[in-house]
């Protein structure tokens, strides 16, 4: 009867439990933390490697630390062998990819990495072992849904039954889609556009589980470090992780835009709103009294691309801009406007005698000058727009005879009363 020591670090102690369960049922002995009470752990160990015929080295990125049990335990190991006292092979196991020990590198190493080839690696160590593998006992064939090594499958539900699965799975993902469609741009304000991608995939991966499950009979394992996932659970796992590695549709950021004048007359821009245009999706926000526009849910695809960008703030250009969306933070420069210009109209009444003589201003606009025909009548160029209220002064030469506010555009009618 063959006999190995299982050398491991304790983030590997379930695969090491598996293996020494399989090696058992084999015929192998196994020493696998055999400890005696009373006895130091160290002493158990070196006993246990002296007694035992095959040294089986468990290689993790945890077991080859220098400072590791298990590095101890392989020094031990070596240094029996050296001594060609009781100790035989040394066999390692790869479980993981990890730096080999200088000792082990001219050795050829057991590949236990793909889950999906355990069998074909536990048998390649039965082989090493001299040892035969167990065949499967008739009355202990285990559930579909836990696998095991060389177990024939049997299915819980009939085909019929995994299909009407399948197809209500397919019939609530075209569902989520049709409804993504038609409710796009209101999800992504909202910001659950990630989440209906992440349940939309969920779906997808659950119908092609159990398709595969219950109408192909296939079957997977999947382990990790902490649970082993088998049948159906593992299919979906597998899918799902095939899903995700393609790319994350659903992944969302917000983006946060500020603004700014560009002769520096306005630090923030408290006021107006912002569009920016991401494809066929249009998304509108208005200035916060922070200065802040935001913009929830921007697909991950425009992260770094460049969009246009519509400023509609009073007393600035209006003009779209093509921005760089480089980061969380969007800032925008915006050109002050020309201020708009129309005409003032109207008429002094009654007619002055002397209208060659009056001069019609705007305060606060230099260039804003009218004056008056022989009718009384004026028309001159302002600036401001409809329905602005404008400060009117009339002059007669150098002397002021009339101040007041007026509403342009007019047509005013002006009474000048002279003494």
């Amino acid at each position: 009867m063959p006999s190995v020591y299982l050398s491991h670090s304790n983030v590997d102690k379930e695969f090491a439990r598996r293996l020494a369960d399989d090696l058992k049922r084999a015929g192998v002995r196994v020493w696998l933390e055999d400890f005696k009470p009373g006895y130091p752990i160290d002493e158990s160990m070196r006993k246990g490697i002296e007694d035992i015929e095959y040294f089986a080295f468990l290689l993790s990125p945890n077991s080859v630390q220098p400072s590791s049990m298990a590095r101890q335990e392989l020094e031990w190991a070596l240094e029996k062998q050296t001594e060609r006292k009781t100790v035989g092979k040394i066999v390692p196991l790869l479980l993981e990819n990890c730096d080999l020990p200088d000792s082990l590198k001219n050795t050829l190493y057991i590949d236990f990495r793909d889950p999906m080839r355990y069998q074909e690696a536990l048998n390649s160590l039965f082989s090493a072992l001299g040892a035969q593998p167990a065949e499967p006992a008739e009355t202990t064939r285990r559930p579909a849904t836990e696998p095991g090594n060389g177990d024939v499958l049997e299915q819980p539900l009939s085909a019929w039954a995994y299909a009407a699965m399948v197809l209500v799975g397919l019939v609530g993902a075209v569902a989520l889609t049709m409804f993504y469609v038609y409710q796009g741009p209101r999800i992504a304000q909202s910001g659950a556009q990630g989440l209906v991608a992440l349940v939309l995939q969920v779906l997808i991966a659950l119908a092609c589980a159990i398709f595969l499950f219950g109408a192909m009979k296939s079957t997977g394992r999947f382990t990790s470090k902490s649970s082993t996932f088998g049948g159906p659970a593992a299919l979906f796992i597998v899918v799902l992780s095939i899903l995700f590695a393609r790319g994350q549709p659903g992944e969302l950021f917000d983006l946060t835009v500020r603004a700014h004048s560009a002769d520096g007359s306005a630090p923030i821009i408290r006021s107006g709103e912002i569009t920016i245009d991401l494809d066929n999706d249009r998304r509108h926000g208005g200035f916060n009294s922070n200065g802040e526009a935001d913009f929830k849910g921007i697909p991950a695809k425009f992260r770094g691309a460049t969009v246009d960008v519509l400023p509609q703030v009073d007393g600035y250009k209006q003009d779209a801009q093509r921005l760089k969306l480089s980061g969380a933070v969007l800032d925008v420069t915006l050109q002050p406007a020309p201020p708009p210009v129309t005409h003032l109209t109207g008429s002094i009444v009654p007619p002055p005698r002397d209208w060659a003589s009056l001069r019609i201003t705007v305060d606060g606009q230099p260039k804003a000058e009218g004056h008056v025909d022989k009718l009384g009548r004026f028309d001159f160029q302002v600036n401001g727009k409809d329905g602005d209220t404008v400060r009117l002064k009339i002059y007669e030469g150098t002397k002021l005879v009339y101040d007041n506010f007026q509403t342009v555009p007019g047509p005013l009618n002006i009474p000048l009363r002279r003494k």
